[in-house]
């Protein structure tokens, strides 16, 4: 059963990550998304992170684009299951500009990628992995037109590109690689995903790190 959920609102590629409520013993603040309890009432956990995403930006646009399946992590000691839910948040009209109707918390949006080189909460990269974006949304994906595919295909390579970069798999340019291939053939039909990954590895570098940071 679902103790919890943990929301990863996404604008423009990046999610939100609220200010840090307290350091670790080491000194350094453990990053974290928005977590809420699943309340007495809520039947579905979509239920309980949708009540979240309100209490977040009570007047903003968002959209429910994924939920992942449930993952166990140890929080002080103690076990917790976790929902994992994504939603789209209205952006303004450039990469810097806060949503419509900004979170109440104060944080700051970061690539999810962030989560790799830096102090997390349990459990949070697999957590985020398993709502992200990858070539299975892409092959089922009814909803949306080819241009916002191709984000989703290009955040895709980012993800693996930077997991490979800094050490979460294994695997090095044969991986990326690989995952650029899936993603060009999960919708062939749409031209502009292919060109948005063929542009990322058109440099000459394609080390896993600069193809991640060309795609970010």
């Amino acid at each position: 059963m679902t103790d919890a959920v943990r929301v990863f609102l996404r604008r423009r590629g990046r999610v939100f990550r609220p200010a840090s409520r307290g350091a670790t013993e080491e000194g350094s603040e453990p990053l974290e998304v928005l977590v809420g309890d699943v309340l007495a009432g809520e039947s579905d956990p979509a239920e309980s992170a949708r009540r979240v995403v309100r209490d977040a930006t009570p007047r903003g646009e968002s959209e429910l684009v994924r939920r992942g399946e449930p993952l166990s992590v140890s929080v002080g000691g103690t076990d917790r299951t976790l929902s994992p839910f994504l939603f789209e948040v209205a952006a303004g009209g450039t990469a810097d500009d806060a949503p419509r109707d900004p979170p109440t918390a104060a944080g700051e949006w970061l690539p999810p990628t962030a989560f790799l080189r830096h102090t997390t909460a349990p459990g949070l990269w697999e957590s985020y992995r398993r709502v992200g974006p990858d070539a299975d949304l892409l092959r089922t994906d009814r909803t949306h037109g080819a241009a916002w595919l191709s984000v989703r295909a290009l955040e895709a390579l980012r993800d693996r590109a930077g997991a490979v970069a800094f050490g979460a798999l294994d695997g090095g340019v044969d991986r990326v690689a690989e995952t650029a291939r899936e993603l060009r053939g999960a919708r062939p039909s749409m031209i502009v995903v292919r060109h948005r990954i063929d542009r990322v590895l058109s440099g000459a570098d394609r080390a896993p790190e600069a193809v991640h940071d060309r795609a970010l």
